[in-house]
């Protein structure tokens, strides 16, 4: 009966010591809670209770091989439990930074796996020497075959390991980043010892082991910068003219929601396809996530403004072309017939004769920048300004100067046309310019056999020269009109092999 109490009342004390020090044990994880932000587990209850009956059986039960083998048993089980939290706390004020209790950076998932994969290690092997007295040496070295056989299967899991610490370690992406690993692009969700997860925009979960992401190229849509191109190409028919093109496209791209004012978008010809000139337009945004629907307003956008702009998109196609050309300079045409009614020179000539002479002549597109007439280069032919701007340069004495802007309607290089003189200026297209250039042959057949036309022609041109000539200084003052005029003469009776 005695000892039946007293079993009771050790049994009693056990349990009252266990519950006092599992409180104390879960108060004290509360405070630290509210105070610190750290956070345990549930793990830590086990560790708790571990350590309330570890104290009970030493301060309740009466000494004996009963308490020593309690007291083992249950110093192992705290040990182990308590390296969790003890990693908790180690992950907690060494990585976490907190204000007001409240954690503002934490440490990665693979760190923390880490450290608690370190510490529980450490842990067992404190165990297993120093509370069951098995010597770790001895233990890990009667184990070889076991080792052995572990390290192969684990060897996948030690690959992923050890390339999620190298992800961590050069850091080329972070949680929230959108990543093009090999042919996927997703936003990353979480970095784990393991591998890599990650949600597409089609919200599809992928979890890429992290050995197979060090093996591949990684594009950081999110690195150095969030702010990104991406490109959209659009094909156009050939009868366009680029320069058009690219103005139209640029503003199409430009009002499409989610891309970016600044830089503003940017448009390429890239490519001289089957059935279309193929441009490449590159817009800016700021979060991959919109990639697909601001590529998807860009073409959209492109597509209407082709359409009322009346530029065809072809599709592949085989065209059979017959010996005909469609003519579409119709207005053109009637621009450089105005303009050669009213120039100084050709102003004389019939209608009939202007409009023959224009019609042999073909209508020509230049880019900004391209050179209409280089100077000191051979001549022979015209240009009528019918559209666009250009720029006239004189260069002397290795000096290059700006000598006059024309327009629509303006005329250059008729000297050239008539005696086959060489270009005196170069000429520089301002904007994209529409002329009609006049060769020899659009002259020819007029002149031939039209003496009228070639003296007058060149009583007309002396004048313009000697005109042009007194007003830059250049003109001899012995020089006569006549003298002039014959040696236009002279030049445009060779030019044309006219016989007297």
């Amino acid at each position: 009966m005695n000892e039946l109490v007293s079993g009771t009342g050790e049994a009693a004390n056990l349990l009252g010591i266990a519950v006092a020090v599992y409180v104390v044990a879960v108060v004290i994880a509360k405070v630290l809670y509210r105070t610190r932000g750290v956070r345990f587990r549930w793990i830590y209850h086990g560790f708790a209770a571990a350590l309330g009956l570890l104290a009970g059986a030493l301060f309740a039960l009466p000494p004996g091989d009963a308490r020593s083998a309690a007291v083992d048993h249950l110093l192992g089980a705290t040990l182990l439990l308590g390296s969790f939290p003890l990693a908790t706390l180690v992950n907690h004020f060494l990585w976490t930074r907190s204000t007001a209790g409240k954690p503002v950076a934490r440490a990665p998932r693979l760190l923390s796996d880490t450290t608690t994969l370190v510490f529980f290690g450490a842990m067992l092997l404190i165990v297993l020497q120093f509370v069951y007295g098995q010597e770790v040496p001895g233990l890990l070295a009667g184990s070889g075959v076991a080792a052995i056989v572990l390290g192969l299967a684990m060897q996948d899991l030690l690959s992923n390991t050890i390339a999620g610490l190298a992800l961590f370690i050069e850091k080329p992406f972070k949680t929230g980043d959108w990543l093009k690993i090999g042919d996927d692009e997703a936003k990353v969700v979480e970095v784990t010892w393991r591998s890599v997860r990650l949600i597409t925009d089609d919200d599809v979960f992928l979890d890429v082991p992290n050995s197979k992401v060090v093996q591949e190229s990684i594009v950081n849509f999110h690195q150095p910068d969030p702010k990104h191109s991406v490109k959209v190409e659009i094909g156009l028919h050939y009868d366009v003219p680029p320069v058009r093109a690219i103005s139209l496209l640029r503003e199409a791209a430009l009002a499409a929601p989610h891309a970016c004012k600044d830089p503003l978008p940017s448009v390429w010809l890239k490519s001289l396809g089957d059935s279309a000139v193929i441009y490449e337009i590159e817009v800016w945004i700021e979060d991959h996530a919109h990639f697909k629907q601001v590529t998807s307003d860009v073409r959209t956008n492109c597509w209407y403004a082709a359409r009322r702009a009346g530029m065809e998109i072809p599709y592949p196609q085989l065209t059979v072309h017959r010996g005909r050309t469609l003519d579409t300079s119709a207005v053109a045409r009637a621009a450089a017939n105005a303009a050669l009614a009213g120039h100084p020179v050709f102003g004389f000539l019939s209608q009939d004769q202007i409009g023959q002479i224009v019609a042999r002549s073909p209508a020509v597109l230049f880019a900004p920048s391209e050179r209409l007439t280089l100077q000191g280069e051979p001549g022979g032919s015209m240009f009528v300004l019918t559209a666009g701007r250009v720029e006239v340069v004189l260069e002397k004495e290795g000096t290059c100067r700006t000598m006059a802007a024309l327009g629509p309607g303006a005329c250059v290089g008729e000297m050239s046309v008539l005696t086959g003189a060489p270009r005196t200026a170069t000429v520089v297209a301002q904007t994209e310019v529409e002329a009609i250039e006049i060769g020899k042959p659009a002259f020819a057949e007029l002149i031939q056999g039209n003496p009228e036309v070639v003296n007058r022609l060149s009583a007309l041109l002396a004048e313009r020269q000697l005109a042009n000539e007194q007003a830059s200084g250049a003109a001899d003052s012995a020089t006569s009109i006549e003298q002039v005029r014959r040696g236009i003469l002279g030049r445009i009776r060779s030019f044309f092999q006219l016989t007297d």
